[in-house]
């Protein structure tokens, strides 16, 4: 495999992040596994962020 090095140098480098994606490094620090599984479809997706649209609604909504 070319370049294999540099896919597993930050074994050996501690100073080397296992992902230098910052948005994938901060889901896979913060979100629990069950929830970055729904990511993986398109249904799963969709039905995540309708959820968390409703939910953001709910609380930011100001009644007159």
């Amino acid at each position: 495999i070319n370049h294999f090095h540099r896919y597993v140098e930050h074994l050996d480098d501690e100073k080397i992040e296992k992902t230098s994606n910052k948005v994938e490094n901060y889901y896979r620090q913060t979100n629990p596994e069950i929830i970055k599984k729904l990511y993986k479809t398109k249904n799963g997706i969709l039905t995540f962020l309708d959820f968390q649209m409703q939910n953001w609604t709910q609380k930011h909504i100001k009644i007159k």
